[in-house]
């Protein structure tokens, strides 16, 4: 996390460059190893929009409240398209992803700060895509 914005580690470098294990406070779930421990019984299924983004990002800030702690290994290598589970780039997709950021926000304490950095930006303003889609002006008139 950078402040509140969700930020990967590394993305566009080369693996060579972050070949080290570093703590974090979040990490992509697409090749999370996890502990059956540290998730079993403590993460709500049913407080996000599904495969809309964050969620992975609120599990990692729920197991690190158990006391867990989240590492990226940059000793292991693979693939993965960013937002590719979400399954689909329209208007209501980004609108799911941007509900689910102000939750992850509001459930965090991160909202306000995120509130003043912006200055007033709505969820719709969340919604990562410019020019704004067709469907998305038709949506608004």
């Amino acid at each position: 996390m950078v402040k509140w914005l969700p930020t990967d580690i590394g993305r566009d470098l080369p693996g060579h460059r972050l070949s080290g294990i570093y703590p974090v406070d979040a990490v992509q779930w697409a090749f999370a190893l996890l502990r059956k421990e540290a998730v079993k019984g403590n993460l709500d299924e049913d407080l996000f929009n599904g495969f809309k983004g964050v969620d992975d990002i609120d599990n990692c800030f729920v197991v690190k409240s158990k006391g867990w702690d989240i590492f990226q290994c940059g000793l292991s290598v693979g693939y993965h398209a960013p937002k590719a589970s979400r399954g689909d780039n329209s208007f209501d997709g980004k609108k799911l992803n941007a509900e689910n950021m102000t939750t992850f926000y509001k459930r965090w304490g991160l909202y306000d700060d995120f509130q003043k950095e912006i200055k007033g930006l709505t969820e719709e303003d969340l919604i990562h895509q410019f020019p704004a889609p067709e469907e998305w002006k038709e949506a608004k008139a």
